[in-house]
C-alpha cells in the first residue's frame, strides 16, 4: 500500500461478505446514513471502533451506544489498534471524503481501507439474502428501511403531483430520467422562473399503487388542457444509459425494483440492465423473478409522454442538428427542444423562448462525480464493456438517433467509449 493513499475497498467488500468481521472499523459521518450503517452492521455481528464526525458539537457524544470522535482523535484511536482497519464513509461525496481521509490518515504509514457510503450499502444489500437469513434483527432492519425509503419517494411523487395539480404559468421540465432536468431546474429557479419538474405524465403506479390514479389523471388533465412552455434535453445515449445504471442500483426505490439481479458482479448487472432498457416496455426476467421496467429507452419516451399526453410527435417536426434544439409550437403548448451536449450554447435561445434573462451559471447538482459512488462509477467505466448489438441498436439505422445527432455526432459518441466496446 502507498503511504500517502488510502486502499480503495468497494469492488473487494462485494467479493468477500466476511471481510469486516475481524476488522477494527470507525464510521466517518455520525448521521442518518452513519446510523442506518451502524445499526446493520451491529445486527450482523460486526463490531465499531468509532464514529468519526467533523461537526464539533457531536464529539464526545454516543450514537447507537458508539463513541463519537474527532477525526484527529479517531486517527489516533486507529494508530495503537492492531489488526484490519477499515474507514467506511457515511457521508453522499465521496470524493471529499477520500481527500480528507486520505490527508488525515494516508502520511501515518498505518494501512487503512477505505469503503465509501456506496460500497457499504450496495455490500449490504448484494448480500441482503444472506445477512439476513442468519440474522433476524437485519431483516427487520431492512424492511425498516424499506417502508421508510418509499415514504420519502412517495412524498416526493405526491408534491411533484400537488404542484402539477395547481400549475399556473410554471414552466414545464419534462424530459427522460439522466439527461439534465435537475441542472436545468436550478438554473431556472435561480434565475427567479418558477417551474415544476417532472418525468412522466403518465401515472407511476410503480411507485403509487392504484389508489392515487384518479388524482393523477386529474392533474395531468389539467396540464393537458393548459398553456404550457415546455423545456426538454436529450443526451448522447450511451451516457444515459450509463448514468441511468447507477441511478437504479443507488437511489433506494428503483434498486428494491432490480434486487433480483443485484450482483457483485456489475459487468452481469449492467448488460442485464440495458437488456431490461432494450427491451422497451417488456419484463427482464432472473430467477422467476419479473422486473417491472421502470428505465425507458430515451428516444421512446417521446413518444410514450410527450405524443401519448400532449399530442407533440417531436419526430414529425425538423431539427436542427447543427444549433442542437429546436422550438415547437402546437396547440397550446410550446416546447423548447434542446440536446443536453449544446445547452450552454443554446441559452439566448432559451432566453428569447422564455422572454426573460437566465443565469448562465449551469450547476451540475446531480452529476455522478458528487455522488457516493463516484470513485466506483469512474472505475467501472474504464472496465465495463459494450456489447456490439447494443451500440448497433442505437448507431446503425436508427432513425430516432438520426433525427437529433448527425452521423458526426454518433462517432463522437462511440470514440468516447471505444476503449469499452467488445
Amino acid at each position: 500500500m502507498s503511504s500517502n493513499t488510502l486502499k480503495y475497498l468497494d469492488f473487494e467488500i462485494l467479493d468477500d461478505p466476511a471481510m469486516l468481521l475481524d476488522g477494527n472499523i470507525v464510521l466517518y459521518g455520525a448521521a442518518e446514513k452513519g446510523i442506518w450503517v451502524c445499526k446493520i452492521l451491529q445486527a450482523i455481528g460486526v463490531d465499531i471502533l468509532s464514529f468519526a464526525d467533523a461537526d464539533p458539537n457531536k464529539w464526545g457524544t454516543k450514537v447507537c451506544n458508539i463513541p463519537v470522535l474527532s477525526p484527529q482523535d479517531m486517527r489516533s484511536s486507529l494508530l495503537i489498534k492492531t489488526g484490519k482497519k477499515y474507514v467506511i464513509s457515511c457521508i453522499e461525496n465521496t470524493n471529499e471524503s477520500y481527500q480528507f481521509l486520505s490527508e488525515l490518515l494516508g502520511r501515518t504509514g498505518i494501512p487503512v481501507g477505505y469503503i465509501s457510503f456506496w460500497g457499504i450499502d450496495f455490500y449490504l444489500y448484494s448480500h441482503k439474502k444472506l445477512l439476513t437469513s442468519f440474522h433476524k434483527n437485519a431483516a427487520e432492519l431492512f424492511e425498516q428501511q424499506r417502508a421508510i425509503d418509499y415514504v420519502r419517494y412517495t412524498q416526493f411523487a405526491l408534491d411533484t403531483l400537488r404542484a402539477a395539480a395547481q400549475k399556473t404559468n410554471e414552466v414545464l421540465i419534462l424530459q427522460p430520467g439522466k439527461v439534465g432536468s435537475t441542472s436545468v431546474t436550478m438554473m431556472l429557479q435561480s434565475s427567479g422562473i418558477p417551474c415544476i419538474q417532472t418525468h412522466r405524465l403518465s401515472y407511476p403506479k410503480y411507485i403509487l399503487g392504484d389508489r392515487l390514479s384518479e388524482v393523477w389523471e386529474s392533474a395531468a388533465k389539467r396540464i393537458r388542457h393548459g398553456h404550457n412552455k415546455i423545456i426538454c434535453l436529450i443526451r448522447d445515449p450511451l451516457s444515459k444509459d450509463y448514468s441511468a445504471f447507477w441511478q437504479s442500483f443507488t437511489f433506494p426505490v428503483e434498486r428494491y425494483r432490480y434486487l433480483p439481479i443485484l450482483s457483485s458482479n456489475l459487468q452481469e448487472m449492467y448488460e442485464g440492465f440495458l437488456k431490461a432498457v432494450m427491451n422497451g416496455r417488456g419484463e427482464e426476467e432472473k430467477h422467476g423473478i419479473s422486473l417491472p421496467l421502470s428505465w425507458r429507452e430515451e428516444f421512446d419516451w417521446f413518444d410514450e409522454e410527450l405524443k401519448a399526453h400532449l399530442g407533440i410527435d417531436v419526430y414529425q417536426y425538423p431539427f436542427d442538428r447543427e444549433k442542437g434544439y429546436t422550438v415547437i409550437r402546437q396547440d397550446s403548448n410550446e416546447l423548447f427542444l434542446c440536446k443536453m451536449e449544446r445547452l450552454e450554447a443554446a441559452i439566448p435561445a432559451l432566453e428569447v423562448f422564455l422572454n426573460t434573462g437566465v443565469n448562465l451559471k449551469l450547476e451540475r447538482k446531480n452529476a455522478a462525480l458528487a455522488k457516493s459512488y463516484s470513485m466506483a462509477y469512474r472505475a467501472f467505466r474504464r472496465q465495463v464493456k459494450l456489447n456490439k448489438d447494443y451500440i448497433n441498436h442505437y448507431f446503425q439505422g436508427n432513425s430516432k438517433v438520426d433525427h437529433f445527432y448527425s452521423k458526426e455526432d454518433q462517432e463522437k459518441f462511440i470514440k468516447k467509449w471505444e476503449d469499452n466496446i467488445e
